[in-house]
């Protein structure tokens, strides 16, 4: 039986590639924006879920957050769920700002939360950096190569939901061309098992 495997992370996508059904991607967050993919270049279904502001309590908005994707995850019913993974990124302000405020850790929480929820359920998990996907993308291009690419118009304060989107049109091998993988697909081997 033979099966790509690739250098590094790409392989993952490379498979992912070949067996895009019943896969949800997901940008986690306070608004954490969502797509479902079932065999089509185009999410089937995509929205975010957002904390209601008057939950207050580092724990309690966690479980609010966990409610609300149980939720998701028993109304689309994913084999797969593909989730933007949390990195800190010392040159930038932004990462910096995030980290002093405890915004990255609550985020870490979040994805852990959210890949116990799938695992508890038998649903399959990948975490994908954002540089694996998005390389240096900033929010409006993704939001535009979105468009581009799917029609899907999105409004402003959505981009957590384009971001979800295009986690699934880089896992389809549309987001080509990105600073840190400029020619993903060239980059696998064959591994025969």
């Amino acid at each position: 039986m033979e099966s790509i495997q690739s250098w590094n992370s790409i392989g993952t996508i490379m498979h992912i590639k070949q067996t895009f059904k019943r896969t949800l991607t997901v940008d986690v967050g306070d608004h954490t924006g969502w797509a479902f993919w079932d065999g089509d270049t185009n999410p089937a279904e995509w929205g975010m879920i957002t904390l209601d502001r008057n939950v207050k309590g580092l724990e309690v908005q966690l479980g609010y957050m966990q409610t609300q994707f149980k939720y998701l995850l028993e109304s689309i019913k994913p084999e797969l769920c593909v989730l933007e993974g949390v990195e800190f990124w010392a040159g930038n302000l932004r990462s910096m700002t995030s980290a002093k405020r405890g915004n990255l850790s609550k985020l870490s929480y979040m994805v852990g939360m959210y890949m116990a929820t799938c695992l508890e359920r038998g649903i399959d998990v990948r975490i994908l950096l954002a540089r694996e996907w998005k390389g240096q993308l900033k929010d409006p291009m993704v939001h535009s190569r979105v468009y581009n690419l799917t029609g899907i118009q999105l409004k402003k304060g959505q981009q957590h939901i384009s971001d979800a989107i295009g986690i699934g049109l880089s896992l389809q091998g549309m987001f080509y061309r990105t600073r840190t993988n400029p020619e993903r697909v060239k980059r696998y081997k064959i591994v025969k098992s």
